[in-house]
């Protein structure tokens, strides 16, 4: 496991984690432009660029440009780009990143808030497997909105729900049942 930029590229390479969650910063205030680099990791519990932990106010408090690459790993649990966990904070999780390759997790999102915007955020996998579902941007309660996020999907598999709230784009992958009902080929 090796740091780089200031602490904010965290670089893991092989291993076992059962159990645990690997974040590539964590902050009570901003988390911005952390970047999660995983290659041959297995057993992950969970996978977050940024952990946003805080209950600042909006105005000083952001989720943006945090990143995970994945590849050849594998997550029993969920892979966030971004992650604003708290309930009282109106945190957004904007431009955030999540890259799969060759590799496996529950639920993937790239951008994750429990009361704000999740916008701009993008997930792109490749010869990747998913045994839940796959969100551009995803906010929990109703008073926020996702919108602007983007969901790229290459020969990968998705076994529930894929949605983007923006653009989903699909190359050489067997389009899944629910589109082609929709006229998607």
């Amino acid at each position: 496991m090796t740091q780089t930029d200031n602490n904010k590229t965290l670089n893991v390479t092989g291993g076992t984690w059962t159990g645990w969650n690997i974040y590539g910063g964590s902050e009570s205030t901003n988390i911005d432009g952390y970047i999660l680099n995983l290659s041959g990791v297995t057993g992950v519990l969970g996978i977050e660029g940024g952990h946003f932990l805080g209950s600042a106010p909006a105005s000083n408090s952001s989720v943006t440009g945090n990143t995970v690459n994945m590849t050849d790993s594998s997550a029993i649990g969920d892979v966030y780009g971004g992650y604003a966990s708290n309930d009282g904070a109106m945190t957004p999780a904007s431009e955030n990143t999540v890259k799969m390759v060759n590799s496996s997790a529950n639920n993937v999102y790239g951008g994750w808030t429990q009361n704000s915007v999740a916008e701009s955020n993008i997930v792109t996998l490749a010869e990747s497997n998913v045994a839940g579902s796959v969100y551009g941007g995803y906010t929990k309660r109703m008073a926020g909105n996702a919108n602007s996020n983007v969901v790229t999907l290459s020969d990968s598999n998705v076994a529930g729900a894929f949605t983007a709230d923006g653009q989903i784009i699909i190359m050489a992958t067997p389009v899944p049942t629910r589109l082609q009902w929709l006229g998607v080929q």
